[in-house]
């Protein structure tokens, strides 16, 4: 029995002698090494015949060598006592280690910094060129060179192409205790994509959301993008952007397809359209072939038929509400043998006028307006303006106009537009400027009128007509010297002894192809609305013009307008300042301005 028991009692009092043995073997295999630069791997474990032994570190100095044996390297040597335990069972023991973290050098800190760079192979947007990179708590310098800073400049600003990729070297030059190391990266700037040259002309593309007026679709944009225009509804809004009249509460939608190397993008804006009360206009597509005499429409124009010397279209009795005044115009192509007549009348109380004749007119004659009454003292013809009586109120009006050819073998008179700009008492016309840019400024060529002699103060009107003209791309150089005094000529209104007749100022306009008219505004957003969407305009005004001069009747291109520090100012091209040009306030424009402007489309 004896012998049996003793070899259980012998095991049982040496196992921990044997956990001791095992952690002993273990400390004996633990080996680090005297000096590094590298990471040291601090085991966790070690395995002694099977037999897992637990391994924890601590460091005498953290910043140096941390427990899980990252070093951080530093300028000078530094010395680090690692302490490890080890544990197996209930044994265990402590081994201990002077390690010394030797300091980086000067080629070892730019390496480090070099293989730390990044910089994308292409890009299109700015490079993030860092000045300086930390590297083991040392600071190295970088600076950067560029071989095209049209394409990146050495801040990292790049500017992309619209039209290829382009390549760029950039040198970064590091810097560190006196040592110089250069790395070299090849950079491609990708150019903008047809998609994004799109998107952007697309985002500058602006309308409003209710229509009142023609709109302006371009067919070419920056980069060479092309557009085409689709129309859900030709009778409501052409593809030209023509509003057709009579078309109020009706919605509409414009499709534009933009195009760049073989790359095409659609946008659809949609609309309603709000008819302006205060401006009635009849174009080519409005004229009814039912109320026309010895009149034809063609595609082009409305004109006399085969044979004949003499035609009339009567309008339809447009119902208006408050008119004070009007203002007719027309645009036809005319001549010394082809002459128009504008007449208009009035119903007010019940009781229409007589027709009120604007004169029979034709480019190259000596038109002569005329100012007389009704007949029934309903209205008159005062100059260029149909006046209603006595404090009273127009509610229907209507207009008939007569073309006529001295021979029937004279081309026709070409008739393609009749507006009515109606003052309204107690009208309003609120217009949605949120969507308009922020500075318009249309090129037009400039004029002085004083510089034509005998006539030149009195010639603003037909002087401002001939810079419309003239930005429309007309030339009267080789009729005179002076092209406002040719204009002038045509323009005159040889009944009144004027040049500023309104009506005979937008007529030369007509006459020579163009689609012109007289228009009243009733703020100064319609206006620059007008100025955005359409184009520059004349504008009559009256009064004090900032101090230059005081004038009772001027005419003035509106060219465009801007904002400075804030503060709206009209662009605008004044034929009575010596240098023209002139930047006027939005105060003095809304003080002076007759709201009375010649359009040309």
């Amino acid at each position: 029995m004896v012998l049996l028991c003793f070899p259980f009692v012998l095991w049982g009092c040496n196992e921990p002698n044997l956990d001791s043995e095992i952690v002993k073997q273990a400390k004996q295999t633990l080996k680090l090494p005297e000096t590094t630069i590298t990471d040291l791997d601090l085991v966790t474990e070690l395995n002694i015949n099977g037999k897992m032994v637990k391994v924890a570190w601590e460091t005498s100095d953290l910043a140096v060598i941390n427990s899980e044996g990252q070093i951080f390297r530093s300028e000078t040597d530094c010395t680090v006592t690692l302490t490890a335990t080890l544990t197996y069972q209930k044994a265990s023991d402590y081994a201990t280690f002077e390690v010394t973290v030797l300091s980086l050098t000067a080629q070892e800190v730019l390496d480090l910094a070099k293989d730390s760079l990044q910089i994308p192979v292409s890009t299109t947007v700015d490079l993030d060129l860092i000045d300086s990179i930390t590297i083991q708590n040392q600071i190295v310098s970088v600076t950067w060179e560029s071989n095209d800073e049209a394409i990146v400049t050495k801040q990292g600003k790049v500017q992309r192409s619209y039209e290829e990729d382009q390549e760029v070297t950039l040198i970064a030059n590091l810097s560190f205790q006196g040592e110089i190391l250069s790395v070299t990266f090849e950079v491609t700037v990708l150019a903008y994509t047809p998609f994004e040259l799109m998107e952007e002309v697309l985002e500058e593309l602006a309308f409003p959301t209710v229509l009142t007026e023609n709109l302006v679709l371009p067919g070419e944009f920056p980069y060479g993008i092309t557009a085409t225009w689709a129309s859900s509804d030709e009778t409501v809004l052409t593809k030209e952007g023509i509003l057709l009249s009579n078309q109020a509460g009706k919605t509409v939608s414009l499709t534009v397809t933009l195009s760049l190397r073989g790359v095409q993008m659609e946008r659809t804006f949609y609309f309603s359209v709000k008819t302006a009360a205060h401006l009635l206009l009849n174009r080519l597509q409005d004229f009814n072939e039912s109320n026309m005499t010895n009149l034809v429409k063609t595609q082009d124009y409305v004109g006399l038929t085969e044979g004949a010397t003499q035609g009339e279209y009567l309008s339809e009795e447009f119902a208006v509400t408050n008119v004070k005044s009007l203002v007719g115009s027309w645009s036809a192509e005319t001549g010394s043998n082809r002459t128009v007549e504008l007449l208009i009348r009035v119903k007010v109380d019940g009781v229409w006028s007589d027709f009120l004749s604007y004169s029979v007119w034709g480019l190259g004659l000596q038109n002569k307006g005329q100012s007389v009454a009704s007949g029934n003292n309903v209205a008159k013809m005062s100059y260029d303006e149909l006046i209603i009586n006595n404090n009273k109120y127009g509610s229907f009006v209507q207009y008939k106009i007569i073309l006529r050819r001295s021979s029937p073998d004279v081309e026709t008179p070409k008739l393609r537009l009749v507006a009515m700009a109606l003052e309204i008492a107690g009208y309003s016309y609120p217009v949605d400027a949120s969507a308009l840019p922020d500075t318009v400024d249309y090129n037009v060529p400039q004029l002085n009128q004083n510089i034509v002699p005998e006539i030149g103060n009195s010639i603003c009107s037909p002087t401002s007509v001939t810079m419309l003209l003239k930005y429309k791309g007309y030339s009267f150089s080789d009729k005179d010297i002076y092209e406002h005094r040719y204009i002038a000529g045509l323009a005159k209104d040889y009944g009144h002894n004027i040049f500023g007749n309104w009506v005979y100022n937008v007529a030369v306009m007509g006459a020579m192809g163009e689609i012109g008219y007289v228009k009243r505004m009733y703020s100064l957003d319609e206006l620059r609305w007008h100025l955005a969407n359409v184009g520059p305009v004349a504008a009559s005004v009256k009064g004090n013009m900032e101090g230059l001069y005081t004038t009772n009747g001027h005419l003035i291109v509106i060219r465009g307008y801007k904002y400075i520090g804030g503060n709206l100012y009209f662009i605008v091209n004044d034929p009575n300042l010596k240098n023209v040009y002139y930047e006027y306030k939005a105060s003095t424009i809304q003080s002076v301005w007759r709201n009375i402007a010649y359009v040309i489309e």
